[in-house]
């Protein structure tokens, strides 16, 4: 069990000037059934101010990661002031079959990190559970964080296949919005880039819009969320479906909604609401 740590920041939850340490928490090789973080009183860790990863999974398996703070300072509302952002909150290397979230105080807020909230890669990074979680918002759901550069909530790549984000269950969708416009894929809530990695499926979340599913998020810099869900050159993957509780709501995105380029063929993009409130039938007010 790893409870109730300050992982990269100091003992008042911001950063720590001058430092260079690069990687927060990192579980590698064989290492399985492990948890990090927890929903009760003192149990979420607090991973931030690192300048390169928060935390990270290289080959481990079986692990829960649920109630931490991944990204802004430990109150959840602001980001880190020193030394800078670290690039990615949580990196999945090759590990299998671990659990990222839950519901209500389980969630993880994955918010104000340089690049990357979450990235999925490898070809043995299967069978993953991403549930529950803020991903780019504040730990109200609600609020963008002031000065995040926070370009992609998550991001699949290098082949990662069959990995789930989200679950018809309307407690454990993510809340992936306020993922400014910069750098490649210029914003993106979710980014699958995946060549021979297929069947990762996103079902159920809120892309965004705050948690309510009928707010826009007000950011006046950089950006709102360019794109909602991004596809480039890649095949076989499930957005949405045909059960009601696998419909994502991808609405209040800056451009497009969901974008698909390169060679990508075979996904199925399947009953969504795309554009609307998550009734299906209201406009997003202020939304562009």
């Amino acid at each position: 069990l790893f409870l109730g740590n300050y992982i990269g920041v100091g003992s008042n939850g911001d950063g720590v000037a001058g430092s260079s340490q690069n990687n927060g928490l990192t579980l590698a090789g064989t290492s399985l059934n492990n948890t990090i973080g927890g929903s009760a009183a003192g149990e979420p860790n607090y991973a931030s101010g690192n300048t390169s990863v928060g935390i990270t999974l290289s080959s481990a398996s079986s692990t829960f990661i649920r109630g931490n703070i991944i990204g802004p300072k430990s109150n959840g509302t602001a980001v880190v002031s020193v030394p800078s952002f670290q690039a990615t909150g949580l990196y999945l290397w090759d590990a299998p079959s671990n659990t990222i979230g839950g519901t209500g105080s389980s969630r993880n807020i994955i918010s104000g990190n340089g690049t990357q909230g979450m990235i999925i890669g490898g070809s043995a990074c299967t069978g993953n559970l991403v549930i529950g979680n803020y991903i780019g918002l504040a730990s109200d759901g609600i609020t963008f964080l002031a000065s995040s550069s926070q370009d992609k909530g998550i991001e699949i790549n290098n082949n990662a296949a069959s990995n789930t984000i989200g679950s018809a269950v309307a407690a454990e969708a993510n809340i992936i919005s306020g993922n400014s416009s910069g750098g490649a894929a210029g914003g993106s809530g979710i980014y699958i880039t995946t060549t021979t990695g297929t069947g990762n499926r996103i079902i159920g979340n809120i892309i965004g819009l705050q948690k309510n599913g009928a707010s826009w998020v007000s950011v006046t810099s950089p950006n709102q969320q360019n794109y909602g869900v991004y596809l480039n050159t890649s095949h076989s993957n499930l957005i949405g479906g045909s059960v009601s509780g696998h419909r994502n709501v991808i609405s209040g995105n800056e451009n497009y909604g969901m974008y698909i380029t390169g060679t990508s063929t075979g996904n199925r993009i399947q009953g969504n609401y795309i554009g609307t409130d998550s009734s299906g039938t209201a406009f997003v007010t202020s939304s562009s």
